[in-house]
């Protein structure tokens, strides 16, 4: 009885040890400086031929509305007593109209997220999704400031106490930071809302790409890469149609 005691706390040991590593890979610690010495400040312009079509991977993992049943037609030999022909016929016609008044109401699944209409989640997911059609970097000691479209982010890498971010969409923890040679901009609310920013160099020379992976309420997990060229200021921006919704703070 010992012995199998004993080992049943030798392999709960072990469990904990192998899931505790695992959190660590999982969330590593965001670092005040990079791995190696870069700076990408300046601006960058997107480039859609080498960047994911962002509005189909939405559109995949937008949740599905879901129809009502049609309501059933009582069967009219249920009780062995059959209704006329006439009287059937109507009741099957009064049961399509039934049916196809109720398909056409859309029922949301409740997921017990924030109080916001489907069109506002839908908003939220494209700001953050769509890429802009330009990046602005400002790469500080201390300071590390990234412009996309209107929205203007400034992060003080490494810093250990994560910043509380307030909109209409909710409150949400943002922590910044170098992990290797790649800057991370980790958000989320625990229960609804998870994003993580990667901005790294691209393949390609002169290239910069930004990966983000968003976990959103009902929505399956997207991961987005977007792909920009260094601009030498000679380039023409973008129209104004081109990027995302207005962005929130996040």
């Amino acid at each position: 009885m010992v012995l199998k005691d004993s080992r049943r706390f030798g392999l709960w040991i072990a469990s904990l040890a192998i899931t505790t590593a695992l959190n660590g890979c999982f969330s590593s610690p965001l670092l005040t400086q990079s791995a190696r010495s870069h700076d990408w400040s300046g601006r960058w312009i997107l480039d859609p031929t080498l960047s994911d079509d962002a509005n189909k991977l939405i559109a995949a993992a937008a949740p599905k509305p879901i129809k009502p049943r049609a309501p059933n037609v009582p069967d009219p030999y249920a009780f062995g007593v059959p209704v006329d022909q006439d009287n059937r016929a109507d009741d099957s016609r009064r049961g399509s109209r039934r049916s196809q008044s109720s398909a056409d109401q859309v029922v949301i699944i409740d997921d017990n997220g924030p109080r916001l209409r489907p069109s506002d989640r839908a908003q939220f997911v494209r700001s953050i999704v769509v890429p802009s059609g330009t990046l602005q970097i400002e790469q500080q000691p201390n300071l590390w400031v990234l412009v996309q479209g209107d929205s203007r982010r400034e992060f003080a890498p490494g810093n250990a106490d994560a910043v509380s971010m307030t909109d209409r969409y909710g409150s949400r923890r943002v922590r910044a930071g170098w992990s290797g040679d790649r800057f991370v901009i980790r958000s989320d609310d625990p229960r609804h809302v998870s994003i993580e920013e990667v901005v790294h160099e691209g393949a390609l020379p002169k290239t910069l790409e930004l990966e983000v992976t968003l976990e959103a309420w009902n929505y399956h997990k997207i991961h987005s890469r977007a792909v920009y060229r260094w601009s030498d200021g000679k380039d023409p921006l973008p129209s104004a149609g081109d990027g995302p919704p207005v962005r929130g703070v996040r």
